[in-house]
């Protein structure tokens, strides 16, 4: 604690965390207090600009919400519903990959899950690094890892079966002899494992979301 006379009044500096001295904001009688201190969260975060912190944030929660939006619909509404109606010789399963585009969604979703992700990591490396495993740091890296998680089950195990059985759709569209048996039961193999796996996926991220959450406001 140092002290400065200035034309005939006493003045109290509190030393700053770099070592220099923080200029006195409001003042009380002759005494100058100053306002307390913002918590440092990190020290790479004074490096970043404001608004690129908040774009960060504003893709983190918008790709997030399409990714657990995505995975909900067609972990519990859509896919169940495709399951149920797989014995129509398979014409209705065939029909809504083909317009749907249903590989391509889930890549999609994959993609948009990993780029929430990254923002997300970029988010908590800049902000809450350094800051020990404590406080509402400690939520957003369990729910950061869940989310890494769900990224990696969807590239090693929905991604590819949803290629395939594009494949085995496409393949049942330009036959004219209706679906093999082998055909039938390699279709219905990739859709319990899309279908769980995606299942999976939206619960982990039900989870993930509720720990940002509690981060954010203990």
């Amino acid at each position: 604690m140092a002290t400065r006379r200035r034309r005939g009044k006493l003045k109290t500096v509190r030393p700053a965390v770099d070592g220099s001295t923080q200029k006195p904001i409001a003042a009380v009688g002759a005494r100058v207090i100053d306002r307390p201190m913002a918590k440092v969260v990190s020290s790479e975060a004074t490096h970043m600009s404001v608004p690129v912190i908040a774009l960060l944030r504003v893709i983190h929660i918008a790709f997030g919400a399409f990714w657990l939006g995505g995975a909900v619909t067609l972990g519990f509404f859509v896919l169940p519903m495709v399951k149920v109606s797989s014995p129509i010789d398979g014409q209705f399963v065939t029909q809504l990959i083909a317009r749907t585009r249903l590989p391509t969604l889930l890549t999609v979703m994959t993609i948009a899950g990993a780029i929430a992700t990254l923002a997300g990591v970029t988010l908590y490396t800049v902000i809450w690094a350094g800051t020990g495993f404590s406080g509402p740091a400690r939520w957003y890296a369990i729910g950061g890892h869940i989310a890494i998680v769900v990224v990696i089950l969807a590239g090693a195990v929905v991604v590819p079966a949803a290629h395939k059985l594009g494949g085995i759709s496409r393949t049942l569209a330009g036959q004219e002899y209706p679906p093999t048996a082998r055909q039938n039961a390699e279709r219905k193999r990739l859709m319990n494992r899309i279908t769980w796996a995606t299942q999976l996926s939206a619960v982990l991220l039900i989870i993930t979301v509720a720990l940002m959450a509690i981060g954010r406001y203990v």
